[in-house]
Parts: C-alpha cells; structure tokens; sequence
C-alpha cells in the first residue's frame, strides 16, 4: 500500500518492473516480481476475473465456463460512487461486508450525502458505522461468517482463500451459524440473479507478449508549512476494524490520535512532545477539512512526512487525490498542515 496508495502509485509499481526488466529477471524461473499485498477480499480481478476495466478479463472465457452473459459495460471505481452520491447521480449501493463509509476519503461529506440515496443493503457479519446512514429503503442483511458452517444440499461447503503470496487454500468452517436462517454471501449475491451459471469445464491458458517501460513521478509540489501524511495501520487493527490500543509496531499505547513526527521537523516547527495539534487539509481546493486532538509523538521519519492512523485520519483526504491510472485513494501522501 505504500507504493500504491499515491498520485502515481501505478507509476511506481511499473519502476519496479522497469528494474527488473533491466535486469533480465522477468521471464526466468524465481526471479519475476511478487507481489506481496493484504488479504484475500483485495483480490478480484486475478483471481476470478472482476474488474470495473472489462478491458483487463477474459469474458469471452469466462462466458464459454460458466454458460452465461457477461456485462461489459464499464464499472465504477471506489473514487467514481463516490462522486456520484455526492452529486446525487448515485441513488443505490449494495456492500458486500466492509465498512465502506468509514473507509473512503471525503469522511463528513460523505456521511451527509449517503442518507440521500433512495436504496441501500449491507451484507455483513458485523455492525459498522456505515450501517448507521440510512434514507427511505435500507436493508441490512446477515450473512455467515467464514468460521460458521455453510451445509448445502451437497454437503459442507469451504470457501477459498488467498494468502499474502498469492498462494490459494480452503478453509474449512467448524463453528455451528448463529442462526439457523443465515445464508452465505455468495448464496446472496447468487440469489439476485436468475441465471444459474453452470460448472467450470475448462482452465485458462497463458499469453506471451513483450513488455514496456513506464515513468515514475512524483506528486503534488512542497510549499511553506505542507506536509506529506501518511497514514498507518496497527498491528491490532484490520482494515477500519480497531481490536485495541496497544500498538506494538511503533511502540504507541492506549491511543490513537497521535501525529508521529520527526524530532528535527518538532524542532523546526516549533511544536514539542506531547502537545496537542491538528492537521488540515492542504490540497488547495477551497474545502476546509480538520482533524484534532492529535499529541505530538516523535517518530523516526523523513523530514517533510508526518504520519497518522487510518482511518481517523481519512477526512483530510480529498475525494479527488487518487491515483491517476488506478483511481485507489492516495492515502500514502496526503498535503496538510500542522495547526495549533
């Protein structure tokens, strides 16, 4: 994430491919790129084939296995449903567990304009905050979580899972479901489709071409009194799930409004361990966004950086800060400033 969580975070995953296709690595046995990345629910468009670019899936294939139809209309980034439901063109949203209020940039623009929509339904295991912004429709819908037994007509069922390797395994439920009415996600998401797709009969084949080169850049310039934030997760944490206070990684206790922050960018600012500051944002928009009561903790850092926790700190991040190519939220680099 910290590579990709930038105005050109796609430019700096295809520096790293440039180096190694210098190097001759790429095409060679054990010396390509890995890619190592988070959970499982991140994956999508390698593992199974969803994507918002139908560009970048092979639906045809996809069609010939699985005996259907695939939309091949363009889809919608996390920035692009966004926008909409903040320009009112957005009137539904269907989430598929998350929390994806919590979890986006724009924080208090978004939660005044989500109750707006005509239609939401939420899937999830756990109640979250973004349960809590509801208008005229809104359906809030249980599910099975992995660790609960999901007993079909054919038997017990698993559900696979993808490691931080790209490794695929299954996992094997042992706890008896909370309820004997709840359905797994996938029988939901399923269920809304009269179409019932047919066995996989085939695998995928490879493809040879040749590769490109890309450019990196940096983002947007340093001024007077800007910094770049970057904000962190603890190891207690999962995703916008917060388990506890005791952040082991950095030494942090008890606490989550902290701005880590050099001792020489403390000194140069004027600040002193322990004081309470906030930050706002710097993006040169016109919007005003703040967040307070952050206690100066000096932190090994590079001048110019300052770092905060995720997600308190996604208010400060503007809607339209996101990587060029990709539209991920550019959450590693964020232009604020310090105010006391």
């Amino acid at each position: 994430m910290g590579l990709t969580q930038q105005v050109h975070g796609f430019d700096n995953i295809g520096m790293f491919v440039n180096l190694l296709l210098m190097r001759g690595n790429i095409g060679r046995d054990g010396t390509g790129i890995s890619p190592v990345h988070g959970h499982s629910n991140v994956q999508g468009q390698r593992t199974v084939g969803i994507s918002e670019k139908p560009e970048l899936v092979p639906l045809d294939r996809l069609e010939e296995m699985f005996s259907f139809t695939a939309p091949r209309e363009k889809g919608l980034t996390t920035v692009d449903p966004c926008q909409g439901i903040l320009d009112d063109t957005v009137k539904a949203f269907i989430g598929l567990g998350g929390d994806f209020v919590r979890a986006i940039p724009e924080q208090g623009a978004m939660e005044e304009a989500w109750s707006r929509m005509r239609l939401t339904v939420q899937i999830a295991t756990k109640l979250n905050r973004s349960h809590l912004f509801n208008d005229d429709v809104a359906y809030l819908l249980p599910c099975l979580g992995r660790s609960e037994e999901d007993l079909q007509e054919a038997g017990p069922q698993i559900v696979t899972i993808e490691d931080t390797f790209s490794c695929i395994h299954g996992s094997n439920a042992k706890r008896k479901p909370a309820s004997a009415h709840l359905k797994p996600e996938l029988a939901i998401v399923a269920g809304v489709s009269p179409n019932k797709p047919s066995p996989p009969t085939r695998r995928f084949g490879g493809t040879h071409g040749r590769a490109t080169t890309r450019r990196c850049a940096t983002g947007f310039e340093d001024s007077a009194g800007r910094y770049r934030l970057i904000t962190l997760r603890s190891n207690d944490q999962f995703n916008t799930t917060v388990d506890g206070y005791s952040d082991r990684l950095r030494g942090i206790e008890g606490t989550r409004s902290v701005l880590l922050i050099s001792p020489s960018e403390i000194r140069k600012a004027g600040l002193r361990e322990g004081q309470v500051v906030g930050l706002a944002s710097d993006a040169d928009d016109g919007r005003k966004r703040y967040v307070r009561g952050l206690t100066v903790t000096p932190f090994d850092l590079q001048d110019g950086c300052i770092a905060g926790y995720y997600p308190e700190l996604n208010p400060l991040i503007p809607l339209s800060h996101h990587d060029q190519h990709s539209k991920t939220p550019a959450s590693k680099a964020v232009p604020v400033q310090i105010v006391t």
